[in-house]
């Protein structure tokens, strides 16, 4: 992956995570429809928790001098994200079944994202 250098590189970065949040926290208010201001606080965090995350693994993604660092990297926060999405949508009482499948899911994206070449 190419290390982010310069400025205006990492303010594009920037705006896009913010365009995320926005359009993550609008993804989760329509399908939750949110009644009173907890849930819409809850609905605006997640889009801002999602979107960090993201940020946060691209920044270390970048960081990684193995293809095997990397891969432990992105597991982790594939991870995070899969529960922070299960635990938000489905509550706690999801199926074990659909874990399996989303961990199994994320597990081959990041198999797949990790034999790639890095950049030097």
């Amino acid at each position: 992956m190419k290390k982010l250098g310069t400025k205006r590189e990492l303010i594009g970065v920037v705006i896009v995570l913010l365009l995320a949040a926005v359009g993550f926290a609008l993804f989760a208010w329509y399908t939750m429809r949110p009644t009173d201001t907890i849930g819409t606080i809850a609905t605006i965090s997640f889009g801002l928790v999602l979107s960090a995350l993201i940020g946060i693994v691209l920044i270390l993604d970048t960081a990684a001098t193995t293809r095997w660092r990397r891969f432990w990297v992105d597991l982790l926060f594939a991870a995070l994200m899969l529960t922070l999405i299960d635990y938000f949508f489905l509550d706690t009482t999801a199926p074990w079944q659909m874990l399996v499948a989303g961990a199994g899911g994320a597990l081959a994206i990041v198999a797949l994202l990790a034999i790639r070449k890095i950049d030097e």
